[in-house]
């Protein structure tokens, strides 16, 4: 039974203080490596977010037929992207987060897709990039097919 008595000279208390402190330290060593993680899954969530709506604008013009009359198209611009009918009509408006950019030459890029599913246009590729450029995925549509694939 005296194995279960608590020490009186008070090394118990020190000896749990060391331990928490010791778990703790550990602890704190891996809170960096979660950031980055965060960083990963902030740039995988939107690569994700542009590709869904990349296939349904696809969809939509394969499904409408309608050729120029009813043009949809996703607008990536400098600190958002945006779902727009028409020219004028905003069906979506995304503002990327802290952790996210997307580098574009001008001040927007647009992506359209013709009748047969097609892209129109010549540069079919977004770079999606965390805020401090270590990660990125590059959505890149293929000019022949329309096919949209991540690298």
């Amino acid at each position: 039974m005296a194995f279960f008595h608590i020490k009186n000279n008070g090394y118990l208390l020190i000896e749990l203080l060391i331990a928490i402190s010791i778990l703790m330290t550990l602890l704190f060593l891996g809170v960096p490596a979660l950031s980055w993680h965060r960083q990963y899954y902030a740039v995988d969530a939107m690569t994700r977010e542009i590709i869904m709506d990349l296939h349904q604008l696809r969809q939509q013009a394969i499904g409408n037929g309608l050729g120029g009359m009813d043009d949809w198209c996703l607008s990536v611009r400098d600190q958002e992207y945006r779902i727009v009918q028409n020219g004028y009509i905003i069906y979506k408006k995304r503002p990327f987060s802290d952790r996210v950019y997307i580098p574009i030459e001008e001040s927007r890029k647009d992506f359209r897709f013709d009748v047969q599913g097609r892209p129109k246009g010549k540069n079919m590729r977004i770079t999606v990039r965390s805020a401090d450029d270590r990660y990125e995925r590059r959505i890149i549509i293929a000019a022949q097919t329309g096919r949209i694939r991540v690298e």
